[in-house]
């Protein structure tokens, strides 16, 4: 099975035919035209139908190393004045031009990019002569007539024909072919939410962060936190990184950078995501119907790109904000063959404690061992070191030695990085306390993109990406001893990756690949002391899994009337010896220019996620681990899902409604989000109802847009024996945006309101006999959360000649200082001496008002 399989994919991988214009070197000097015709339809079996009379007496010179029969009778054209009219590909009539020709010329260009397409192919197909454009994109045709049609075609672009009475203006056109995955997907809503926001046919939502207008709370385009104005997708701990896609939790997302898949994507402890937006070119973000390419992840997808051409110019900038600060660089070189693209960013929080940083720390810490420690002890605290710092950086080099050909290099490198010590000391104790935490993630790609022809391309792409947290944390005790306490977690993966993508018309793409995956997950828990060496344990575990991936899709679009996509996924994990069946389908229809409907689904599995450990739990921070499922104790995730949508657009109004259902199964009480609230491990699903709603309406320069969640997400767990049933960890019910927006001149201000309903927690008590009792699990709710977010920045020239430009913002968040309580946990102690236990409540609570400024120059 297995040989056939690599057989079936390497017939594929080979082009069967190549279609290519045959080129020969003449060398006719005032030779009679009859003459010449005889070598040409000798040299490329055709036959030209004329009258004798018409051609005799005429001579012709042409001289030519390398031409092509197209550009020989666009020459003999040029100096007889015929016509030659193309019959089929092998006859053609020449007869005598009863009409004054005219001279043409245009640019063809790429329809998104605007780059300029060397060597397009220009055809006249009544008369069968041509010509290709030059470097700058630039044709002109000599001896066409008005009632003559243009072929305009380039290698991997739909063809366009254009009749020739578009070009009778003095001036040159200006001529924009799509790619064929454009026109398959092309996006009818050209503002989703707001500018920079795209919609596409298949319901993809695709950000240019570059493109992006101010969002409120946010004077730069964060990554991650500028998807949280989507409905349907939440932060409940207010971070950036931890996104909820409609119930789904964040290690059950799909993140990928430049294809390297990405483990860690936040930092500061999520506040703050791990890509530079001033690089990313795109973001595209599938809540339901992702294509069948994407798996191991059974919620949502979120695919970033750089730029994937070569820069057209040099461009750069830098700047900084209350956090950090970056810079970056894109420059084409070699005679624009290839680009380079760098970034590289870091925090100063290490040296430069700004108040923005403050109330960042302040809520991330609050409910930490760090905290705790400054907090509680009521020694004298004769020494305290706390120093958090990041950092992230990208190289991108793009070689594109032909129009055929081109080749990608890639890399992330993020780092995040916590030193604190602590010394708390009176006249007859001393503790020293130490916590070192270390999260990195290096990822490579190398990429080759070939277009065989028109109608067939290929990439082969292999990727690398390494992930590794450790931690370890000491207490020296005066007089007793040292407590070592060590985490370990990493993972090694190598990715192999093959696309095909065949172009079967205008509205037919077949799309078929194979993705070879190796991974590598370990963590090691290590508990020692020096005064008790029994209690000394070490938990350990390292496996593999091999993962292999068939896929294919169909995709068929009718302009304006039907799309449909239908793939199939089919995905084989080593780790559980287990074969899945993943179907993905996307239809949509347009009942009118005005209104379109459209139902999505999918199944997707995941072997590898994020657990609840408690041994380190006393941290407070990161207490979560990557684990492969092993098919017993952590099964592999499954999930499925379905959708139906509407969607109306008139007059700068778009109004937009989605329903979806999810069942996610091969949860257990060791997934991420859950507490230790429930007795024992236990094995169950998760039921998710919802209903994502838009209004958007643009006035202007004034644009403004509501989105609401109505959400039900409930737990079936089999406990005892007894299934039962509960509200979700992150259930929230409603949710609420309202965001106004407005540009006057070189302002840009935004002023966004969010509310939602608290997420269940479950309730502890003490009873009168001195034991902890539980209320019904997750059957109390946290406060309703609510805040008030401002941006605003204002854009500059340094000079009048515009080589740079500069920008200052300031933002707001939570303006009216919202006490938002986020999380409620439970510490119990026991008093040693009267043995009554004690119930402490810890409460996690949001950002208050935070302020932050931001200077940016580019060229």
């Amino acid at each position: 099975m297995k040989h056939k399989c690599w057989v079936f994919f390497l017939l594929l991988s080979i082009q069967t035919q190549i279609y290519s214009q045959d080129s020969i070197a003449i060398n006719f000097e005032d030779e009679p035209l009859p003459a010449v015709l005889k070598k040409l339809e000798k040299k490329f079996d055709l036959r030209f139908s004329y009258l004798d009379n018409l051609i005799k007496n005429r001579k012709i010179t042409i001289v030519s190393k390398k031409t092509t029969l197209q550009k020989i009778l666009g020459k003999i054209q040029e100096i007889t004045g015929f016509v030659f009219e193309k019959i089929n590909d092998r006859y053609y009539i020449i007869k005598k031009n009863k009409k004054l020709p005219i001279t043409i010329c245009g640019f063809v260009l790429d329809k998104l990019t605007n780059d300029k397409l060397k060597d397009a192919t220009i055809i006249n197909l009544n008369q069968g002569t041509g010509t290709n454009t030059d470097a700058k994109g630039y044709f002109n045709l000599l001896n066409v007539f008005a009632s003559d049609t243009l072929s305009i075609s380039y290698l991997g672009y739909l063809t366009q024909k254009i009749p020739v009475k578009y070009f009778t203006s003095s001036k040159c056109k200006y001529i924009a072919l799509h790619t064929f995955d454009e026109i398959l997907h092309e996006i009818v809503l050209k503002e989703y939410i707001t500018q920079g926001f795209l919609q596409k046919n298949d319901g993809t939502i695709k950000i240019s962060p570059e493109r992006l207008e101010v969002l409120p709370g946010l004077t730069e385009p964060d990554v991650l936190e500028t998807l949280q104005y989507l409905p349907g997708i939440e932060s409940p701990n207010e971070t950036a990184s931890g996104l909820h896609i409609r119930g789904g939790t964040p290690d059950q997302n799909l993140i990928l950078w430049d294809g390297i898949k990405v483990y860690q994507t936040g930092h500061l402890f999520g506040m703050i995501s791990s890509f530079n937006p001033y690089i990313t070119d795109e973001i595209n973000i599938y809540k339901n119907g992702a294509k069948a390419k994407y798996g191991n992840r059974v919620s949502g997808v979120i695919d970033i790109h750089t730029k994937k051409d070569i820069p057209k110019k040099a461009t750069g900038g830098f700047g900084f904000n209350m956090t950090h600060a970056d810079a970056f660089l894109k420059v084409p070189l070699f005679n624009k063959k290839v680009g380079f693209i760098t970034s590289f960013r870091q925090s100063y929080t290490d040296f430069i404690n700004t108040f923005t940083y403050q109330n960042l720390t302040k809520k991330v810490f609050q409910n930490s061992r760090i905290n705790a420690s400054e907090n509680i002890y009521s020694l004298k605290t004769s020494e305290i070191n706390n120093k958090f710092y990041f950092t992230d950086y990208n190289i991108k080099v793009i070689v594109k030695p032909n129009p055929k050909d081109k080749f990608t290099f890639s890399n992330l490198s993020v780092k995040n990085r916590l030193d604190y010590s602590a010394l708390f000391s009176n006249e007859d104790y001393k503790d020293r306390e130490k916590d070192n935490l270390k999260i990195n993630n290096l990822g490579f790609l190398t990429l080759w993109k070939r277009q065989w022809n028109e109608k067939f391309s290929q990439n082969i792409s292999l990727s690398t990406s390494n992930y590794h947290l450790n931690y370890t944390s000491q207490d020296s005790f005066d007089q007793v001893g040292m407590l070592t306490i060590k985490k370990e977690n990493h993972i090694k993966e190598t990715e192999v990756k093959l696309a095909n993508t065949i172009q079967l018309g205008e509205k037919h793409l077949l799309e078929m690949g194979y993705q070879y995956s190796k991974n590598n997950v370990s963590f090691l828990f290590e508990n020692k002391t020096s005064y008790n060496p029994e209690s000394d344990y070490i938990i350990t575990e390292n496996l593999n899994n091999i993962s292999n991936a068939f896929y294919t899709e169909y995709t068929y679009e009718s302009s304006k009337k039907i799309l449909l996509d239908l793939g199939m996924r089919v995905h084989h994990f080593s780790v559980t010896k287990e074969l899945f069946f993943e179907p993905r389908i996307n239809l949509k229809s347009y009942l009118n220019k005005n209104l379109s409907i459209g139902i999505s689904g999918e199944i997707k599995n995941q072997p590898i996620s994020q657990i609840i450990e408690f041994i380190t739990s006393d941290f407070g921070l990161e207490n979560q681990i990557w684990a492969l499922a092993d098919g017993k104790d952590f099964p592999v995730l499954n999930n499925q899902q379905i959708s139906f949508d509407l969607q109306f657009k008139k007059n700068n109004w778009s109004i937009n409604v989605d329903n979806y259902f999810k069942k996610l199964k091969g949860l257990t009480t060791f997934t991420r989000g859950f507490s230790n609230t429930i007795e024992g491990f236990s094995i169950g699903d998760s039921h998710i109802y919802g209903v994502d709603f838009l209004i958007k309406k643009r006035i202007n320069n004034y644009n403004t847009w509501v989105s609401y969640t109505l959400a039900n997400a409930d737990l079936h767990f089999d406990i005892s024996g007894e299934q039962k049933k509960y509200s979700g960890n992150f259930d929230i019910r409603h949710s609420f945006n309202w965001v106004h927006s407005l540009k006057l001149k070189n302002f840009n201000l935004s002023l966004g309101w969010k509310y939602r309903t608290g997420k269940p927690y479950t309730k502890l008590n003490i009873d009168k006999d001195n034991t902890i009792s539980y209320d019904k699990i997750n059957g109390s709710r946290q406060p309703v959360y609510h805040r008030l977010d401002f941006s605003g920045t204002y854009q500059f020239q340094f000079s009048k000649s515009n080589t740079w430009r500069g920008k200052i913002g300031i933002s707001l968040l939570n303006l009216y200082n919202q006490k938002n309580r986020l999380h409620t946990s439970y510490v119990i102690s026991q008093n040693p001496n009267t043995q009554d236990i004690n119930l402490i409540e810890n409460n996690q609570f949001g950002l208050g008002i935070t302020p932050n400024l931001v200077f940016r120059a580019s060229f």
